[in-house]
């Protein structure tokens, strides 16, 4: 059967942005190179240009090393093993997919700093306290492997600070009006344990799986059954988003709590056993990664009507210089702090 990626630690952990939460997943095709140094650029070096403004290098390895930092500690604190070169559903790996969302946010926060620059948006006198407070609040309390990881010091953080700063106000301009809303049963996620029964491996695949469904059905536990008839059980969460066949989803978000059914996917008949027609924590987190992709898109969007007049030009070289080869925190490190 194919693995599955537990899509409970997928939606929290695409909840997690570094400095604002959002998510916009966005193809923009540049690996990692490990013959690049970051050591060897400038910190001032231009990473993004448009027109006349620029942004520069140190304020985007800031920004991306601090979302690596927030993943690692993600996995880590709820004991998870983690690896950045783990492929997963979308067909890349962690750091691919994550490098990659992080360019695109990168991007969006630079044209539209500097659209609120040319456009009269400021920064009141409160919102300017804030935002010391803030830079206060990362440079006293973040871890020291942070610090370094990021090459934070008080400059880069006010610059990205006020960057970002800048770009929420004129998102809340975009989106005053825009209805996020998901409805819950477009983001409901149930818990399943599915055994698959192929012709591949089995002579006769539906008498097995009627004989697995029966002895499930009468109190014996389903991943048990299975391994007397020398097949595995996987479980896991699905939902109208999820990577599987559409009819495995429209049947598995049929069960009800506590009830276990049998299907025909394709050659293979399925026995699954619901353990919660709603697992309200995934289903939660889904619901708000649905929102956000709404949000994104209209701010993307947005960003690229603004790209028609003045299109960004992104120092490609000098991204690749950027990657998740060194991990910040190890698993006990977040262990230990805990």
């Amino acid at each position: 059967m194919k693995k599955y990626l537990n899509l409970k630690e997928v939606y929290i952990a695409l909840g997690l942005a570094a400095l604002v939460t959002i998510i916009c997943i966005i193809v923009i095709n540049i690996k990692p190179d490990a013959e690049t140094d970051f050591k060897n650029y400038s910190k001032k070096t231009n990473i993004l240009t448009m027109k006349d403004k620029s942004m520069t290098l140190d304020e985007a390895f800031f920004i991306t090393k601090n979302k690596q930092a927030h993943y690692e500690e993600y996995y880590f604190t709820y004991g998870n093993s983690f690896s950045w070169s783990t492929p997963i559903e979308y067909g890349k790996t962690y750091e691919e997919l994550v490098l990659e969302e992080t360019l695109q946010f990168i991007k969006e926060v630079f044209v539209l700093s500097e659209y609120a620059k040319e456009n009269g948006y400021e920064l009141s006198e409160n919102d300017l306290k804030a935002l010391e407070a803030n830079v206060d609040a990362f440079l006293n309390n973040s871890d020291s492997k942070i610090i370094d990881a990021t090459n934070a010091n008080r400059d880069i953080v006010s610059r990205v600070y006020t960057r970002t700063a800048l770009y929420d106000k004129v998102c809340e301009t975009i989106l005053k009006d825009v209805d996020l809303t998901v409805d819950k049963e477009e983001a409901r996620h149930c818990l399943v344990a599915i055994a698959e029964i192929s012709p591949q491996y089995f002579d006769s695949p539906e008498r097995i799986a009627e004989e697995i469904l029966k002895r499930a059905n009468s109190g014996e536990v389903l991943a048990e059954v299975a391994k007397i008839y020398d097949t595995t059980v996987e479980k896991i969460n699905v939902g109208k988003s999820s990577n599987v066949k559409e009819e495995m989803i429209n049947f598995c978000l049929s069960l009800k709590d506590d009830e276990c059914k049998m299907t025909k996917i394709g050659d293979s008949y399925c026995v699954v056993y619901c353990y919660l027609a709603d697992d309200e924590l995934v289903t939660q987190s889904a619901k708000e990664v649905l929102e956000e992709e709404k949000r994104a898109s209209h701010i993307t969007e947005f960003v690229t009507e603004l790209e028609k007049d003045t299109p960004v030009t992104i120092n490609k070289k000098a991204w690749e210089t950027i990657n998740f080869e060194k991990a910040i925190f190890t698993k006990s490190d977040i262990l230990q702090s805990k």
